[in-house]
């Protein structure tokens, strides 16, 4: 490093050139054709970060101390990091291989279970699970990231799946974490006790560790409940089709594939959604973890598996708050009913759209009700069908859309 500070100079003209480039991709991002507004409404939040990171070095005395140089150059290297993900999930949102149909109803439920601002940006990602970017990001705290396989993505009846990823901004939203603290702890602690740890183990650590697994166990089962207390069984056959038959590694923080399917069967009953024996059969566990973990994950299993009902409670509460702030015939947080998804199904054997009201979870469980059955069936051309139901669907949220649209302008006249 040179003794006259020069190096100063040149880190901030780097943290400067960076700050231009991103800048510069932005606005291209911007200057393109939007759908939906979210997306740009992001895209401008965005760029007031790093406006004011340019306003920070512009203010800057003339020999500023390394210290503070170092902070900001840190800074504005972690939100280039941070934020250049987010252009590219917000410009893949504009894609037309993306489901337009399900923005506004999913935006809805959204609204009514994370926040009446929300902002929801869909995606086409090329990352085969679907994803979420939690909303721990202050500037967009009322953005929700949701994104679908690309080559899912303009097929309606897998978007039941993102009801999980809206669940992450449930959780947050609401501070779940605060709320079931405590009961994680004491499960946990219950469950050390029950397994009795060989002497040389440091318990303490041990302790902890298992606590922070399991609380990140539990916000998976929180959100999966979540997401079926919506959706109904579109959610559990979306789960299945795009995550079966499992298989995959184990982490310490996510439950086995089998045990949560098991939770997921346990509140479809509770709740009262129809189970098909079919789902999650043949699925295999989870690979196992290594052994220096095995303790530790059947410690945080058990307590897990003990919390099961008081999850579902927690979700149970949540929606039904919820409820009682929007309550309506067409409310997006109840669950889809039986007599509605009858009536969609019938329409689809009849190769017609839906030409009345009803909820995207209805809709979606007529879907896949009707393409389950065409699947069984064995018939030729379930290619063409699966396309022709696809359109469908979508052609029934459109009408759903337009009718809902104007029975709110019926009322405010």
């Amino acid at each position: 490093m040179s003794g006259d500070g020069s190096f100063i100079k040149l880190r901030l003209a780097s943290a400067q050139r960076k700050i231009r480039a991103f800048l510069r991709q932005l606005d291209d991002i911007s200057a393109g054709e939007f759908p939906y507004t979210d997306g740009l409404c992001a895209l401008y939040d965005i760029k007031l970060v790093f406006e004011t990171w340019r306003a920070d070095i512009n203010s800057l005395p003339p020999s500023p101390s390394v210290g503070v140089v170092t902070q900001i150059c840190n800074g504005v290297r972690r939100d280039v990091n941070l934020y250049t993900v987010l252009l590219g999930f917000i410009l893949r949102s504009t894609n037309l291989r993306n489901a337009f149909e399900i923005i506004d109803p999913l935006k809805r439920i959204a609204r009514a279970t994370v926040r009446t601002d929300v902002r929801l940006i869909l995606s086409s990602e090329w990352d085969y699970v679907p994803l979420t970017y939690p909303m721990n990001v202050q500037t967009l705290r009322s953005s929700v990231f949701v994104g679908m396989p690309a080559q899912e993505s303009r097929y309606a009846l897998c978007f039941a799946i993102a009801g999980h990823e809206i669940g992450h901004s449930v959780w947050r939203q609401n501070d779940v974490n605060s709320t079931v603290l405590e009961k994680v702890t004491n499960a946990v602690h219950a469950a050390l006790e029950h397994a009795g740890p060989d002497a040389s183990i440091d318990v303490p650590i041990l302790e902890d560790n298992c606590r922070v697994w399991a609380m990140r166990q539990v916000e998976e089962i929180f959100c999966d409940m979540f997401s079926l207390m919506i959706f109904g069984e579109s959610y559990l056959y979306a789960f299945d089709y795009l995550l079966g038959p499992g298989g995959w590694s184990r982490t310490p923080g996510y439950p086995s594939v089998v045990k949560r399917n098991e939770y997921l069967k346990y509140a479809a009953r509770k709740i009262g959604v129809p189970f098909d024996e079919d789902i999650f059969s043949g699925w295999v566990d989870s690979t196992d973890l290594a052994d220096e973990l095995q303790q530790a994950a059947l410690i945080t299993d058990e307590s897990v598996s003990s919390l099961t009902p008081y999850v579902l409670k927690v979700v149970s509460e949540i929606l039904a708050s919820k409820r009682k702030v929007q309550p309506s015939k067409q409310n997006p947080v109840c669950l889809p009913k039986a007599k509605n998804i009858s009536r969609i199904e019938n329409s689809f054997v009849r190769l017609l759209p839906y030409q009345q009201r009803a909820t995207l979870p209805e809709i979606l469980c007529a879907g896949w009700r009707r393409l389950r059955a065409l699947e069984k069936s064995g018939q030729e051309g379930i290619e063409d069908k699966y396309e022709t139901l696809n359109e469908l669907v979508a052609k029934s949220i459109e009408i759903s859309e337009f009718l809902g649209l104007a029975d709110e302008h019926a009322e405010r006249r």
